[in-house]
């Protein structure tokens, strides 16, 4: 894979785009799980290999704003050409990760099923920046001198131990002329540990120590590049100490009917909690060891269906939560509406109404034998306007060879983008 980033962080948007940052290329290879032989042992192995790359240096040159206890910084408008590890920030390398797991899954009579498995991941660096001469690599936090190298390695062992029980019931009779119902409820216990950890005490680095488990895979703040987390790659650069329990129940709704002889089988409906443990939060100053409780409701009816997820902050006293409403006809053709609302919580799980989100998208679509249409328009319920728009018309000529689709869509504040796409499917052509 590749992918081209536009940088907005600059006053013109049309200006050089040097100082982005690309992934080119990316490489994923995955062995998915498999048992070895007939040892009872499943193993399964995850490959990554990234290359950050821009035109541009591959340092951020930085400088101190306001010195002392509020220390801020900014991008150099004009980079001096001299990299200075203890200012600066490193932007391009490459990244190489290596995942292989095993587990042995086993059950204790009828009842619970067992699923013990350990994983060992290395992380490769070889970042492109070089210190200056006349640099000096800084000190960590305790006084420690920091590497300033080209070349860094992260290796850690993960353990994970997965408990699970399912319990049912069956409603209705067998009959070809009428459905059965089963409920299932699926209870699940997850301890997950790092055991083991080898962390390069590398200026890349940033230090997540004082940070919950449960905000490891959040986006880039102003945090990260002011405070001590730092800058890095993106969220697979950061090592979270972990000692996590995790609670998840489901209930699961599924129908059984007869197409003549034959059985169908449809999940209705799906309704699912889970929430986290953070036992290494519960040993801090001020602890929060329980992680957002997150929930999901699934429901899907012959023409009608609705999608729901929440999540409670249990700290701010927040949910955010979007639910989406769809009723589709025979011909698959279809009305939606979403509601979304969404507050900003920060790292000490504390919101913002100022930065409040409440929306609603009202949605549509057709399809004929020749032509599809898709449509959306997103109404905001704080500001009172109506915030985006966007439709795809789809063109498929007879042959089932090509499409073509047109879509068109504006966001307030933002020029009219236009696309056109022309899909070739030789499905079959040697």
């Amino acid at each position: 894979e590749a992918a081209y980033y536009i940088n907005l962080l600059q006053s013109d948007s049309q200006s050089s785009n040097d100082r982005a940052v690309h992934r080119f290329p990316e490489i994923n290879y995955n062995i998915a799980e498999q048992e070895l032989g007939n040892s009872g042992l499943y193993a399964k192995f995850d490959f990554n290999y990234v290359n950050f790359s821009r035109k541009d240096f591959s340092y951020d040159d930085t400088e101190l704003t306001s010195p002392g206890v509020n220390t801020s910084r900014r991008v150099k408008e004009d980079n001096d050409g001299l990299y200075d590890p203890s200012t600066d920030f490193i932007r391009t390398g490459h990244r190489m990760i290596i995942a292989p797991s095993v587990s042995y899954p086993f059950r204790i009579g009828q009842l619970f099923d067992i699923v013990p498995t350990v994983t060992y991941n290395e992380t490769q660096y070889r970042f492109n920046a070089t210190p200056d001469a006349g640099s000096t690599c800084p000190l960590d936090v305790d006084g420690n001198q920091l590497d300033c190298g080209q070349n860094a390695v992260r290796r850690y062992v993960q353990t994970d131990l997965a408990l699970r029980t399912k319990t049912s019931m069956v409603f209705g009779v067998e009959s070809p002329t009428t459905h059965r119902y089963k409920h299932e409820i699926v209870p699940e216990f997850i301890f997950s540990t790092i055991p083991w950890v080898e962390r390069p005490n590398h200026v890349f680095f940033g230090d997540f120590e004082k940070q919950p488990y449960s905000r490891r895979a959040e986006q880039v703040t102003n945090d990260d590049f002011y405070g001590t987390s730092k800058l890095q790659f993106d969220y697979k650069d950061r090592l979270f100490d972990k000692r996590l329990a995790t609670f998840v129940i489901s209930n699961h709704l599924i129908r059984k009917q007869y197409s003549g002889d034959v059985a169908n089988y449809n999940k209705l409906a799906t309704f699912r909690l889970k929430q986290s443990y953070d036992f290494n939060e519960e040993s801090r100053d001020d602890p929060q060891p329980w992680s957002p409780i997150n929930a999901l409701l699934d429901i899907r009816g012959d023409k009608f269906e609705t999608h729901t997820i929440a999540d409670y902050y249990p700290y701010g006293k927040v949910t955010n939560w979007s639910t989406r409403l769809r009723y589709t006809t025979e011909m698959k053709n279809f009305v939606e509406l979403t509601y979304t609302r969404e507050q900003f919580v920060d790292e000490k799980n504390a919101n913002s109404l100022s930065k409040e989100i409440e929306n609603y998208c009202f949605g549509t679509g057709f399809k004929l034998k020749y032509f599809g249409f898709v449509g959306r328009a997103n109404f905001s319920a704080v500001t009172q306007l109506f915030e985006g728009w966007e439709y795809i018309a789809t063109a498929k000529p007879p042959g089932d060879c090509w499409t073509i689709d047109f879509k068109q869509s504006e966001t307030v504040g933002y020029d009219l983008t236009t696309k056109l796409n022309v899909n070739f499917e030789f499905g079959g052509a040697i």
